[in-house]
């Protein structure tokens, strides 16, 4: 039920946010917030989420049934309905609702990579060409916002998963690298490389492998009702004025304190932030906070709550390595070596532009060694 109405719900957002999900911690939240910005005027509950089916009856064709022995199927029918304008269900569910069958997967592959590719073959022209999305499966929250703007879904198995016998890590990787390939470079690339311990080709191999094509992550794993979040308008993001910096002593040490993750929306708007900020000491010393500034695209509203109850010791910094999560020193290793500092250099243009926006004037690098790379990043941000 999850799956379908978080399709639906992408699909009657398209034009104009109006449903919204109330599916993880921090969502009622978040919604309160949209009130009291003026964003939304009220809300109306829905006791039974399958009464919207009759209500939105006009934003959707039918629906898309899954194959429950091949979770990849699950992303391939994200993709479908988004270019059909479909609703992803299950083989009971759809049987349940009844509605007009679009397609029905089951028995249609037997791995994930011939899902996969068939999905490439089949459906990338009419899919978005600047943005993917590295989504296990069984992540749901974060669909609506894949429906919506017709995203490419894929999985990279590790491990665990990749004992699977519809699993082969290599042909995964090797079909990915084809479409890497074909993306413009500096594409933003959602959701999270990993979902457990040995689930998924894991953060850094991910991290590292977009990175050599010139693609960036943006965690997002489960970040609910970002196609309401992402339509917020909000002024400029300005920070507080900062205290002055003590005078030097060079018989002391000096130390930073920061927090880190903020690269990854969940953790601005579930996990860590939300409960570290309410904490009453905060305020009382100076503290940097990580933020990416993606997170000014994606969840503006939520990225304004922060700064607009700032306090002067609270400092807002970029988030690990810029508009999105890389390493520079692998970033476009694939390319030949004149193109590779012209494929850094838009990735610096891109961070300096939204590190502009969200008035932020320090920058998390991680994986970086090479000092001609630092010295890009002091010359073009």
């Amino acid at each position: 039920v999850r799956t379908l109405i978080y399709s639906l719900q992408g699909l009657v957002n398209r034009g104009q946010p109006r449903l919204y999900c109330l599916s993880v911690t921090g969502d009622a939240f978040w919604l309160d917030n949209l009130r009291k910005r003026g964003d939304i005027d009220g809300t109306e509950v829905v006791a039974q989420p399958l009464d919207l089916l009759a209500r939105f009856r006009d934003s959707f064709q039918g629906v898309i049934i899954t194959d429950p022995r091949l979770p990849a199927s699950k992303n391939v029918a994200t993709m479908l309905a988004s270019v059909r304008n479909g609703l992803v269900a299950s083989p009971r569910l759809a049987k349940q609702l009844g509605l007009p069958v679009l397609d029905d997967l089951r028995g249609r592959w037997k791995t994930s990579v011939d899902a996969y590719r068939w999905a490439f073959d089949t459906l990338w022209p009419q899919l978005n060409h600047h943005v993917l999305a590295c989504a296990w499966p069984e992540h749901l929250a974060l669909r609506d916002y894949l429906v919506a703007n017709k995203v490419f879904i894929f999985w990279l198995s590790g491990p665990l998963d990749g004992a699977r016998a519809y699993s082969d890590a290599d042909a995964e990787v090797r079909l990915m690298e084809e479409l890497f390939a074909k993306m413009p470079v500096n594409t933003p690339i959602l959701s999270y490389c990993s979902a457990a311990k040995d689930v998924g080709i894991g953060e850094e191999a991910g991290v590292n492998l977009f990175a050599q094509f010139g693609h960036y992550l943006v965690g997002s794993i489960d970040s609910s009702n970002l196609t309401v979040h992402s339509g917020v308008q909000v002024p400029a993001l300005r920070q507080a004025p900062a205290p002055p910096a003590p005078t030097l002593d060079e018989h002391k040490v000096y130390l930073s304190w920061l927090v880190s993750d903020g690269d990854n929306l969940p953790v601005l708007t579930l996990n860590n932030f939300p409960q570290l900020w309410a904490d009453k000491r905060r305020g009382t010393f100076p503290i940097g906070w990580t933020m990416s500034p993606s997170a000014a695209m994606l969840i503006p509203d939520v990225v304004d709550y922060y700064y607009r109850t700032a306090s002067p010791n609270d400092c807002f910094m970029g988030a690990v390595s810029g508009i999105g999560y890389t390493y520079p020193d692998e970033y476009g290793q694939r390319y030949a070596a004149p193109d590779r500092r012209k494929v850094f250099d838009e990735f610096l243009a891109q961070s300096a532009r939204y590190l502009q926006r969200c008035d932020q004037k320090m920058l998390w690098v991680c994986g970086v060694t090479k000092p001609d790379l630092l010295s890009r990043f002091a010359e073009k941000i």
